[in-house]
């Protein structure tokens, strides 16, 4: 019995044994670490806005907004003169209405003064409205009706906001004993002045040909005299 006994106990050590070395300590395997995310930096809009497109001055630094003084907004018609106011008793080339002929409504006038001794002479008109004139002039109206050239009938022929104006003759002595102007022209980006106002002295603000653009000039102090 002592022998059953002893031999049980044995099998009980030596299996309690066993099942000690076959366990492996439970070690906890190391906490991973995420991988911070850096976020790319914002992309901030460029403080420099692109510059607003400016109209181009003018050359000369004039405002080319300006309303001119003289320009032709529409077409009209030009008023019929009435009799001639030729005196009978100076010499000219009438002396009455009836001794002139040819145009619209020849009339005998006095003209003259100043620089020339007063004298008779003949007037007629050449047209009342534009429709008198070529395709390529316009009916000035002034002492006489005068078709004259123009490069512009209205301002309309000009573009939108165009101005088209009268000019006296850049080459000639246009402004001299009050002739009327030689044509009309539009405006343009590159002129030097807007009307006389931008100009000095006896300069006037005329359409200048050969350049396509108005320019200041003295058409006034070179007048002949006499």
């Amino acid at each position: 019995m002592k022998r059953i006994c002893l031999s049980v106990l044995l099998l009980a050590i030596s299996a309690c044994s066993k099942s000690g070395r076959d366990k492996t300590p439970n070690t906890p395997s190391p906490t991973s670490t995420a991988t911070p995310v850096t976020a790319s930096p914002t992309a901030s809009a460029s403080p420099t806005a692109s510059p607003t497109e400016t109209a181009s001055p003018s050359p000369s630094g004039v405002d080319l907004t300006r309303e001119p003084d003289q320009h032709r907004a529409s077409a009209f018609e030009c008023s019929k003169p009435g009799p001639g106011n030729a005196d009978p008793k100076l010499q000219g080339s009438c002396k009455k209405d009836k001794d002139c002929k040819g145009g619209k409504n020849p009339r005998c006038v006095t003209r003259g003064g100043g620089h020339s001794l007063p004298m008779n002479v003949c007037e007629a008109d050449s047209c009342y409205t534009d429709a008198d004139c070529s395709s390529s002039s316009l009916c000035q109206c002034g002492q006489t009706h005068q078709c004259i050239m123009a490069a512009c009938h209205t301002d309309a022929d000009c573009g939108a906001g165009g101005f088209c104006s009268p000019s006296h003759d850049a080459n000639a002595h246009g402004g001299c004993f009050n002739a009327g102007p030689s044509g009309y022209f539009c405006h343009t980006p590159q002129d030097l002045c807007r009307d006389r106002q931008d100009c000095k002295g006896a300069e006037d603000c005329v359409f200048e040909p050969t350049a396509k653009r108005w320019i200041c000039l003295d058409i006034y102090s070179m007048c002949p005299v006499g």
